[in-house]
């Protein structure tokens, strides 16, 4: 029998973020994924942002992203690749291939919420 005081108590932080987009000449989406500084009460150092550069290669972008219980295979919607530091915006710019069941949603509203002069509701990459 373990004593309770051996354990640490769980906890969860979350934290909803905003990213910027953009279309690329090869028509993917170019995603500024984070930035340096404070964001939703956490704060983000440029240095711990610029060592995070390789975890971003290979993150899966899903769709009505769900606090608990993880991510079902019908969300996933794209893969982020070749991730580059921004020093103009000091932070992670992403390149977003859509792919997987809700890829063709997630490209649809993409490239809708990136058309000039239309009305845009509050939504991000």
């Amino acid at each position: 029998m373990t004593d309770k005081t051996d354990h640490l108590p769980l906890t969860t932080d979350h934290c909803s973020l905003e990213a910027e987009g953009w279309v690329t000449q090869a028509g993917r989406f170019e995603v500024l994924a984070i930035t340096a500084g404070n964001g939703n009460g956490w704060e983000f150092g440029e240095e711990v942002l610029r060592a995070s550069l390789s975890l971003w290669d290979g993150a899966s972008c899903f769709v009505d992203h769900a606090w608990f219980g993880g991510h079902s295979v019908r969300d996933l919607a794209g893969v982020f690749n070749n991730p580059q530091w921004d020093p103009v915006y000091r932070g992670i710019l992403l390149e977003l291939t859509t792919t997987g069941p809700s890829g063709a949603l997630v490209d649809r509203l993409g490239r809708e919420l990136l058309r000039e002069g239309e009305p845009k509701p509050n939504v991000g990459f």
